[in-house]
């Protein structure tokens, strides 16, 4: 899991844990410590989802009292969970028709664009940031350039590391700096 905060000099890699481990972090990169950091969750930080699966993220940032305004999942079955969990959330199915105007005012995004396309499971070979679904990167990218939020989360499978020798890792590091995440 990698954390992108404007103007911090580099991307961290944040250790496994629980979502309020994460938030805790996020409001230190901020300034944010102990009593303000617990205030700040409790005044409201709101998080939009991309390629939100099931809802993992959604889950964790709510256990840290980060409400979710916003998921966007293409997969039918995923819809059924996240209508079923969040019934009253935002939704959209196609991240190819999301406009930032779709997007309710958040202070986090948070996305874990599809990998089928970086994985090292895919038997054909990979395509990587030029295969069709993990290329929805850039999509996302841009509604990040239209609509930029305070705190960008990212994340994907080891295999985005060595993608294209490293290629894709690259363009993904590079296309978030170019926005100010990094």
């Amino acid at each position: 899991l990698w954390v992108y905060v404007p103007g911090q000099a580099k991307a961290s890699r944040r250790p496994e844990g629980t979502g309020q481990k994460l938030i805790s972090c996020i409001c230190s990169s901020y300034g944010f410590s102990g009593a303000m950091a617990d205030r700040t969750i409790r005044q409201g930080i709101v998080g939009a989802s991309f390629f939100t699966g099931i809802g993992g993220f959604g889950l964790g940032f709510e256990q840290a009292g980060i409400a979710v305004s916003f998921q966007c999942e293409r997969d039918p079955y995923c819809n059924e969970i996240l209508e079923a969990r969040w019934p009253n959330v935002r939704r959209s199915r196609d991240i190819t028709n999301v406009t930032p105007a779709d997007v309710p005012s958040a202070q986090i995004w948070f996305a874990g664009f599809p990998c089928q396309d970086l994985s090292l499971a895919d038997p054909r070979g990979r395509d990587g940031l030029a295969g069709k679904r993990s290329g929805l990167f850039f999509r996302f990218a841009t509604l990040l350039a239209e609509n930029p939020p305070p705190v960008v989360v990212v994340e994907n499978v080891p295999g985005l590391l060595n993608s294209h020798h490293g290629q894709d890792f690259e363009r993904v590091l590079c296309t978030l700096v170019e926005l100010g995440y990094g």
